[in-house]
């Protein structure tokens, strides 16, 4: 409304209705003038020259040049006014200079305001615009906080730390039933992760359900074994839920998901069943996590058959380093879930002799580790799981390592004579991705000795 009104009041630009007013307005004052004082209708002998307004007022308006044009007017209604009523005419010179002199720093006044004013409403619809700007943006901000909150308090755990829980469960595994007591520290860890409200873990004895042994978390519920989910879960051994497209009368379902806990063999150990979690959580990335932990969980079950077929062919090889890469492989098979391998050399006679204990300390908590020695017990290799790192993560290992090594020598990796190497787990099958890495490494004969791994 301002700016209007102020465009109002000092228009921009010559125009059409600049001109007419350039006209008409000092013509309007020279009638005024006839009718009040017909005798001195310009007013060039009164005290004050009352026709230099209309000029005045369109120089504030318009300018100079506008102001100047209603000067003009007066000029020639004078000469018309005078030229009849009197043979000789003496133009009032100080009248008009005066008139001329007022009209010019008008309309110097105004052209100075106006280019203030436009910079002034420039800046205005500038500010107003980042203004606007800033509110759209600090509303979807505040809605991403909000959602970013939602998704803490729901997930106060990440998928790290329900690895490393996972890890410290599966050592309470009862080789009788294989479910209790770790089943339920599963089912409450899945209640953190994947918000899981209601669901029991059945477990399964060639592939019968033993309904006397399961575990529930929250309140007890009936098992139907003939209901849709269960049914296509175990007849397929892949998780299912009331989203899948391929189950018939999925709506008719009691349950929510039916995941099967399938060993590496193929063997149903158990079933899980969930009848209540939040709608919002029932999502694809959800169902993956709980995928990869039942999947992570099967491996820890049959450890004892995944650790032998790495040691078998290595027996040097420590059996946490053959049960996770084991694990990282299949959850890379099955869940698309990224794993790196980095293979550390030292070469012998380069590297300094505490270089390989000092690297060893530099690991993180989920990295899981395998130092190959020589006969003399000298370290020739350091093979470095990194659970669920992608290419940013192995880039960060590697540049962290690398400024370490520099701060601690002087040198680079090259100097303290210490090479890299990295492999995705997953891209092969895990006993020949480990035989790469060894001959890659020139240690696999040194693989082979059984000793003491370190």
């Amino acid at each position: 409304m301002k700016l209007q009104f102020s465009r109002f009041i000092a228009p921009g630009g010559m125009s059409a209705t600049s001109l007419l007013e350039t006209l008409l307005v000092p013509a309007l004052m020279v009638a005024l003038g006839l009718w009040l004082n017909p005798l001195d209708p310009m007013f060039s002998r009164s005290p004050f020259p009352w026709s230099w307004l209309g000029p005045l007022v369109l120089a504030l308006r318009y300018g100079p040049i506008e102001g100047l044009g209603g000067g003009l007017v007066l000029l020639l209604a004078w000469l018309g006014l005078e030229g009849i009523t009197r043979e000789t005419r003496n133009v009032p010179e100080v009248y008009f200079l005066g008139g001329l002199v007022m009209v010019m720093l008008a309309g110097e006044f105004s052209s100075v305001w106006r280019a203030r004013v436009r910079r002034a409403e420039a800046t205005q619809e500038y500010l107003e615009q980042r203004l606007d700007n800033l509110t759209r943006t600090h509303y979807l901000l505040h809605l991403s906080h909000e959602r970013l909150e939602q998704d803490l308090l729901a997930r106060p755990i990440s998928l790290r730390d329900a690895l490393t829980s996972l890890r410290e469960l599966v050592t309470d595994i009862d080789p009788q039933s294989k479910v209790s007591p770790a089943a339920e520290r599963l089912l409450k860890l899945s209640a953190q992760l994947c918000q899981v409200g209601r669901a029991a873990l059945v477990p399964c004895i060639d592939d019968t359900p033993q309904d006397a042994s399961a575990v529930f978390l929250g309140a007890p519920f009936e098992l139907h074994w003939n209901d849709p989910l269960p049914s296509r879960a175990r007849l397929d051994n892949l998780l299912t839920h009331v989203a899948s497209a391929d189950v018939e009368q999925r709506s008719d379902s009691r349950y929510l998901v039916a995941a099967p806990v399938v060993a590496p063999s193929g063997d149903l150990l158990a079933m899980l069943l969930i009848e209540a979690m939040p709608f919002f959580a029932l999502q694809e990335e959800t169902l993956q996590t709980l995928n990869l932990m039942l999947g992570y969980y099967a491996d820890s079950l049959a450890a004892g058959p995944l650790v032998a077929q790495i040691r078998e062919p290595w027996p040097s090889c420590p059996s946490p380093f053959a049960l996770e890469l084991q694990r990282l492989t299949r959850l890379r098979r099955e869940s698309a879930v990224p794993s790196a391998l980095i293979a550390l050399q030292f070469v012998a006679g380069k590297s300094a002799a505490d270089l390989p204990a000092l690297i060893l300390r530099q690991r993180r908590l989920l990295d899981v580790v395998w130092m190959i020695g020589d006969d003399e017990h000298q370290p020739r290799a350091l093979l470095v799981i990194l659970p669920l790192a992608g290419e940013a993560a192995i880039a960060g290992y590697l540049a962290r390592l690398t400024v370490w090594v520099e701060s601690q020598y002087d040198k680079d990796m090259e100097g303290v004579g210490m090479r890299s190497r990295t492999w995705h787990v997953g891209d092969e099958e895990s006993l020949a991705l480990l035989g790469t890495v060894l001959e890659s490494c020139h240690v696999a004969d040194h693989a082979r000795a059984v000793r003491p791994a370190a």
